[in-house]
Parts: C-alpha cells; structure tokens; sequence
C-alpha cells in the first residue's frame, strides 16, 4: 500500500475539540472513573490487617498500574490541549535513535511479544525525541491493549530523506482509516460501550497530529492474512553524538545525608507527606514550607538551608515569585521546582530561577539522584 495522507480521518479529532458535545464530554470524563474505580477500591482493600503480604502486593501492583493508565489518560488529553492551540512546538535536540527504542522497550518490559526488527544501528538524528517517543509509545500501547495476548514488532529504515517507522501487531489494532467512523459514531450513542477502543483511538488521533507537527505523515497498512503495521515518517537530519555534561548518579544504595538540610515548599499536605517518606530514610533535616511566603522567610532566617524543593502553585505567593525573593537574598542556594505544569514554553527568566526540575508523579529514584546532584552522594 502507498503512503497516505488520510485527509478524511482529519475530523475524528474535530469532534472532540471542534464539535465537542456534553454526550462525548461526558463519555471522555467517564475514562477517568475506570482506573480511579481500581485505584479507591484496592486502596480500601489494603486496609484488612488480615491480608498476607502476596495478596497486598498483587493488589499495590493493581493500583500502580490503574494509576499509571489514569496518569496517560491525562498526559494524552493535555497534549491533545496543547495540539489544537498550538501550545506543542517542535524542540528539535540531537536524538540517538538507538536510545529511543530502549526506552519503549523499558517501558514495556513486561510485554514478552515485542520485539524490533530493521536497521539495528545507531543513529543520531536532529528531531524532537519526546514527541517520537510519545508516538511509539501511544501506537505500541494501542497494539498492546487491543490485541490480548500481543505480538508486536517495531522498527524503522531509511527511506530516501526520512526515517519510516512501523509498529506491527496481530491485525487487530485500530488503524488510521477506522477513525473518522468511530469518532462520527460516539455522536450518535450516550456511551461508550468499548473503553479500551476510546483511549486508542485518542491515543492514535494523536499521534497523528504529532507526527503531522514533526513534518512527517502517518498510515495504516492493512495486507490479507498478515499483520497491521502502523507506519510514520519524520525528516531524517543528522546530528552529531552529544556526550552527557556528567554521568547520571546511580542510587543502588540509601545515600546518608544526616549532615543535610533541605525545605520542601508544598502546600498539599500529600504531596509533602509523599516526599518527606521519600527522604526519611536518607537522615535529611526537613523542613515543611506551606506557601511560598513562608518559604521566603524559612530561607532567611535560615543559616544551615542546602537545598529546597519548591512547588510552583501555592497560596500567598507562588513558588516563581518565592524563588526569586530566595535566589535575590542568597544565590547559593540551589532550588529544584516540582510541578504538575509543564514549563517548556516558560521564558528563560522564570527558568533561569531554578536549577534543577522534577515533573510530578516523582518518583524515589529521580527524587533522590537529582538531590545527590547538588548536595553530593553522602556526608
């Protein structure tokens, strides 16, 4: 099959963002209540004393994992937000190839059916690399929850000036050409009888439009008796290896930081709790800062203070106008912005006022390696 530019599939994504009615709203919003049903009702399980440790593991791994899809479900209709007003531009940056797969394939571990096939070497290419691993991981994730037992095959060649990209499966996934159809049909219905074909669909959708923004273009490859293939093209531009500034600090043990100090400027008791236990076991001196006026004056009358975590929303003062005030008092003091918020398109003013950044969910592992980062492995 020749490439195509699937023109008519260009309204699937219309009716959510153009022909949004509350039927369809309301059926995106229910996508929520599916992994959060998972999430509360595990959580309220965990409560029974009487429970051997299998039993809670199996039921701590269910809720990481309803929690991780309800996580995607959100980073997907962000973006989507992003896409129609034009709030996703291109960062093109030197991007190894090579290290893209390795990332699906790491987040993907537990899928024994993936495999790669085409051009194994490496290659480094000028492009956006979040948004290519974005793709891949919205098209496998599709292959992968719509197939039951998957077998799916990924890779890319060359192709004259671009990379083509392919994700096999077993000739059950939605392809491009189904969307224009599935979305026209969620008019005509108050529900959403198939939940997992929703979250492709919008998974896929978009893709498209991600790899459209990249310069390239997206189809489906459909042959008889054989497997369907996503495939996708970006501009191929070479860009040289650029070695890392520092290798990445490994934290195979529980560093010591009883000698440390550090103030985390949180204004939800949760998420403070959340990176206090996180720290706990570290020997870290912790301070709680519940606005960013109070980190203000935490951090001026605070002689001792090597680090601080600064949220971004809070009451009083916000953690951009905190961390100013901080940085004009003492320029020493390293601070490392956690939030919710994406700030690529921040001017280099605001980002300028941090050192580090922490997009939350945190986990332990990033936490505790860009702590280390700034105040040192142990002491």
């Amino acid at each position: 099959m020749k490439e195509q530019d699937n023109t008519k599939f260009q309204s699937g994504l219309g009716f959510i963002t153009e022909r949004m009615n509350p039927r369809l709203l309301t059926a995106a919003l229910h996508q929520f209540k599916l992994p959060l049903n998972v999430i509360i009702g595990f959580a309220d399980l965990l409560k029974d004393r009487k429970l051997d440790i299998e039993t809670r593991e199996t039921y701590a791994n269910l809720i990481y994992t309803d929690s991780y899809t309800l996580l995607q479900l959100v980073d997907n209709l962000i973006d989507l937000f992003n896409i129609e007003t034009q709030k996703a531009p291109v960062e093109k940056t030197a991007c190894q190839v090579n290290e893209v797969f390795n990332a699906i394939f790491k987040k993907f571990e537990m899928v024994p059916g993936l495999t790669r096939s085409g051009q194994l070497e490496s290659r480094c290419i000028l492009s956006d690399g979040k948004k290519l691993k974005q793709v891949l991981s919205n098209i496998v994730a599709n292959s992968i929850q719509l197939t039951g037992q998957p077998k799916v095959e990924i890779g890319y060649i060359m192709k004259e000036k671009f990379l083509e990209f392919y994700i096999r499966d077993d000739a059950k996934s939605l392809s491009v050409e189904d969307l224009d159809t599935f979305f026209s049909s969620l008019e005509d219905n108050s529900t959403i009888s198939d939940h997992a074909r929703f979250a492709a669909a919008l998974r896929l959708a978009i893709s498209q439009k991600l790899v459209t923004s990249m310069g390239g273009k997206l189809w489906t490859e459909k042959k008889r008796g054989e497997k369907t293939a996503i495939h996708f093209t970006i501009p191929y531009e070479a860009a040289e290896i650029v070695a890392p500034d520092s290798p990445r600090t490994k934290m195979d043990q529980i560093p010591r930081w009883n000698a440390f100090h550090v103030m985390i400027a949180e204004d939800i008791d949760t998420n403070y709790i959340y990176l206090a236990q996180l720290l706990k076991p570290t020997g870290i001196k912790i301070t709680w800062a519940r606005n960013g006026r109070e980190a203000v004056d935490i951090a001026a009358n605070t002689e001792d203070l090597d680090l601080i975590l600064m949220d971004i929303l809070m009451p009083e003062m916000d953690g951009y106008e905190a961390a100013k005030r901080i940085k004009e008092r003492n320029n020493r003091i390293p601070i490392i912005v956690q939030t919710a918020y994406t700030l690529e398109n921040e001017p280099e003013e605001i980002l300028s006022l941090f050192d580090d950044f922490l997009t939350k969910p945190i986990w332990s592992k990033d936490l505790l390696r860009l702590v280390s980062k700034h105040i040192g492995p142990n002491r």
